[in-house]
């Protein structure tokens, strides 16, 4: 196949490369890094293309992972999600590329994450529902790729990821991993909310089999694990014993006071009350669709966690 990946020196995008050339794609990645194949800022250029069309394009490009705390943050995820978004798009129509199948990876943060119980792809979103700036930025993405025209592309797929569990990954798990290992995290409360969650392995291994596909599918290892199954599993792997809990009261006291030193001394703390607020909710969502259409089949993260915990010695 042809391929084009957008965020290809990302930490999915990467992954996505490798596996691509491994099994004899030709790959096209492009991203801000000199190591891309074409290498620009879709936050800033519109990129040019000679192919004269991909059999996949995967939209991976975007930013992730930063908290901003001011009336800026959508801005600076417009930027970015949104803006690049509509250049990856404009420059794949201007150079005249037919695209058979375009993927782009939205995240779960569209929906209103206050709603309890299953996800389903068909939960009400909008700018007033999604969660925070990260979460309306890629709703917007998402209807710039709904409505490109179909004289570009034949079928479109949007895929609504959790987190996406990996060796060495990037943001909350990454975190915590670390934190376990130094002995620096503590459990709040009972540890019973649940968040879905999903292999990179079994992301790589979906993405080839969606040519021809079209719609909107929430990724999951359908098991959701708790933030307690989370911590004994790393712990057990790491060879250490459960981290220390503390009662919800008193961590609600501790976050409070993390975000007045963020707010008077201006320093970034470890924990505060968006940080307990993460680890207190239940953010879960259904992946029945994918399976039903998809032939969806992933394996639990905590029962494979041999398989992105990394090297321990690589958990810095």
């Amino acid at each position: 196949m042809n391929v084009l990946v957008s965020g290809g020196q990302g930490y999915i995008g990467k992954q996505v490369v490798q596996n691509f050339r491994e099994s004899g794609s030709t790959v096209v990645s492009l991203g801000r890094s000199s190591k891309n194949d074409i290498s620009l800022d879709l936050a800033r250029e519109i990129p040019h293309f000679r192919n004269v069309g991909f059999d996949l394009v995967i939209h991976l490009a975007g930013l992730a992972h930063v908290i901003v705390k001011n009336e800026a943050s959508d801005d600076l995820y417009n930027a970015v999600n949104v803006l690049g978004t509509k250049n990856l798009l404009t420059g794949l129509s201007k150079s005249g590329v037919h695209v058979k199948t375009l993927i782009f990876a939205s995240s779960v943060s569209v929906y209103d994450q206050t709603k309890c119980g299953d996800i389903l792809e068909t939960h009400a979103t909008g700018a007033n529902k999604a969660t925070g700036a990260y979460g309306r930025s890629k709703l917007l993405a998402e209807d710039l790729i709904v409505n490109w025209p179909i004289e570009f592309v034949q079928t479109k797929v949007i895929l609504r990821l959790p987190l996406v569990v990996g060796a060495n990954a990037p943001g909350n798990l990454g975190k915590m991993i670390r934190f376990i290992k130094k002995r620096r995290y503590i459990g709040v409360g009972d540890g019973h909310a649940r968040r879905s969650m999903v292999l990179i392995q079994d992301v790589l291994a979906l993405l080839p089999r969606l040519t021809g596909h079209n719609g909107v599918f929430n990724l999951s290892d359908g098991k959701h694990p708790s933030f307690v199954e989370m911590e004994r599993a790393i712990s057990t792997t790491l060879g250490m014993r459960p981290p220390t809990r503390i009662p919800r009261i008193l961590a609600y006291m501790l976050a409070g006071i993390g975000d007045s030193l963020e707010k008077i001394a201006r320093i970034k703390v470890p924990f505060n009350r968006s940080t307990l607020t993460r680890m207190t909710k239940s953010v879960i969502v259904s992946d029945e669709k994918a399976r039903a259409e998809l032939s969806w089949s992933p394996k639990s993260v905590v029962d494979n966690i041999h398989t992105w915990i990394g090297e321990i010695d690589q958990v810095q």
